[in-house]
């Protein structure tokens, strides 16, 4: 009996044609899937021509999206219309076509999905409409041909790696509403030459403008608080960039690589800078903390940057002169500076930690503190051009690979061997 019930009730909703979810089906030459709000999504162009309309129906049914986690066109599909009423482009709905070199987007599109134009490497511009609020993670990632692109002044979010790898884009003008730049945005768009990035904007997340080797152009807003790891790693030709007194963070690798970057000031509020935040600076040579600031000071016009309640010098470049009250050298904290030739170590210093003149390839003398009593690893490693040092009768500890690859005399290294045993040089 109760079986036949059921039955029965399938039977009924069958007759009055009510659905139960979404199923998939074909008309003509698409593959679509209709939901139980009687909406279409497009899966699968199953037609052989290479300039396509994708219809605003299909057998009286409204299309609303095209797309759900995999390419409705073929690779050598060339052009593509899509039909005024449809709202989001989907999930790798144009992924790998490699032959697309035009898109027209109606103004009823609001949601560009993640991967949706992924490596459409053939597209030179593309109109994304002021409709548009929401493009996802990677939607133009590769698009190696797209030559402009304005963002719609609607637009509230733009995922991670949104257009990474654009390497023709030259020029990015952020829209109003945006309030924070996703990471790798922009990341290897390597002919990017200017960002301006909006008042409202409070984080630019990792990577945002990573390998962006022609980005000379930084228009920060004043309301920017955070720079996030890598945010300007390797921008080889980012020569100045004004920081805003909003700034409270500067995470590490924020401009690792920035080699002709000349000048830095530290505004007032920073009040945390990450490990590696200029590395490979190598052209940097002046050095600023705003005199407000209450966490870090560069006193003495050394041109550091100084903890100022641990009195240690946490970034430094080619022109730094040591003040004589320090009493630690930081870890990195002369990083990949290959411009540095020479550096006394004032007498209050005891302490010189890891990596702190790591590959400074031309450091040819240095001068150590008299109180020194500790060398950390890799303290002057791959410092090739020097070929001596004095070390003071102080000196407790010197960690392995401290003077990894420098090329000591036989001599020095004979005597420093003795002293401290040969994991000194060790090569790291």
């Amino acid at each position: 009996m109760r079986k036949g019930i059921i039955s029965l009730i399938c039977f009924c909703l069958i007759c009055t044609n009510i659905y139960c979810g979404s199923f998939k089906t074909t008309s003509g030459d698409w593959s679509i899937e209709i939901n139980d709000a009687k909406e279409i999504t497009i899966l699968k162009y199953l037609g052989k021509d290479k300039i396509v309309e994708i219809p605003s129906e299909i057998d009286g049914i409204q299309v609303t999206k095209v797309g759900k986690k995999s390419s409705v066109f073929s690779s050598n599909t060339e052009k593509v219309k899509i039909s005024e009423g449809i709202k989001t482009i989907g999930n790798s709905a144009f992924f790998n076509c490699y032959e697309l070199n035009e898109v027209i987007i109606p103004n009823s599109v609001e949601k560009i999905e993640k991967e949706a134009f992924f490596d459409c490497r053939s597209i030179t511009t593309i109109f994304i409409p002021d409709s548009v609020i929401y493009i996802g993670d990677e939607a133009f990632d590769r698009c190696s041909g797209l030559v402009k692109i304005e963002l719609p002044k609607n637009l509230t979010y733009l995922g991670e790696s949104a257009f990474s790898q654009c390497s023709k884009i030259q020029k990015i003008t952020f829209p109003a509403q945006i309030s924070e730049i996703n990471s790798r945005v922009f990341s290897d768009c390597s002919n990017l030459t200017t960002v301006i990035i909006p008042e409202g904007v409070k984080i630019l997340k990792s990577g945002v403008f990573s390998g962006c080797k022609n980005l000379n152009n930084v228009y920060l807003p004043s309301t920017l608080q955070i720079i996030e790891n890598g945010t300007f790693y390797d921008c080889i030709n980012l020569v100045k960039i004004e920081l805003p007194d909003a700034l409270e963070v500067i995470e590490s690798y924020a401009f690792k690589g920035c080699k002709k970057l000349k000048k830095i000031i530290i505004p007032k509020n920073v009040k945390e800078i990450g490990e590696l935040a200029f590395p490979n600076c190598s052209e940097l040579e002046c050095i600023i903390v705003d005199p407000l600031n209450e966490t870090f000071d560069s006193r003495n016009n050394c041109n550091a940057i100084i903890n100022t309640a641990e009195k240690k010098l946490i970034i430094g470049c080619k022109t730094t002169i040591i003040p004589d009250d320090i009493l630690y050298i930081g870890e990195n904290s002369f990083y990949g500076c290959d411009e540095l030739k020479t550096i006394k170590i004032p007498n209050s210093v005891i302490r010189i930690n890891a990596c702190a003149f790591n590959e400074c390839l031309k450091l040819e003398n240095i001068q150590l503190s008299e109180n020194l009593v500790y060398i950390g690893y890799l303290a002057f490693g791959k410092c090739v051009s020097l070929k001596t040092i004095v070390l003071p009768t102080t000196i407790k500890k010197i960690e392995d690979a401290a003077f990894g690859s420098c090329n000591f005399t036989l001599e020095k290294k004979i005597e420093l061997i003795e002293l401290f045993g040969e994991n000194i040089f060790d090569n790291h």
